[in-house]
């Protein structure tokens, strides 16, 4: 496989490239959901002093994941490790990370329970006939 040479890139550029050049591809509200996710991801790079997406490596993808998994729940934790997963693939495309960065990006296993949870949390919140009476 040939090297790629990258370019330079901050965060903060890279995610708004991203998200004009998906806009005419994807909902608004996928894209509202992408750039609540990505920012995060923006807060963090700007925590950890991450100025260039080239010197992005797998282990501050995990340091990444281990930050939001103290705020979040499986389920969404996933969520959000995929669309950076997402924006890492593109990354590679326009020369932004090393190759093949995507894959280092490790999305926890979910079970069927886990999406149960959240659905009968939520029908738990919504009030029923008998209960509105």
């Amino acid at each position: 496989m040939p090297e790629t040479t990258l370019e330079p890139i901050a965060p903060d550029e890279a995610v708004r490239l991203y998200l004009r050049d998906r806009q005419n591809e994807l909902a608004d509200a996928t894209i509202d959901s992408y750039r609540y996710k990505l920012d995060k991801f923006v807060e963090w790079c700007e925590a950890e002093d991450v100025e260039n997406l080239n010197s992005l490596s797998g282990r501050d993808l995990l340091r990444f994941k281990q930050y939001r998994a103290q705020d979040l729940n499986s389920v969404s934790l996933k969520g959000q490790l995929d669309a950076l997963r997402a924006f890492v693939k593109w990354c590679e495309a326009i020369g932004g990370v090393e190759q093949d960065l995507h894959n280092k990006v490790l999305s926890p296993s979910l079970n069927d329970g886990d999406r149960d949870r959240d659905v009968s949390l939520d029908r738990a919140l919504i009030p029923t006939r008998r209960a509105r009476r």
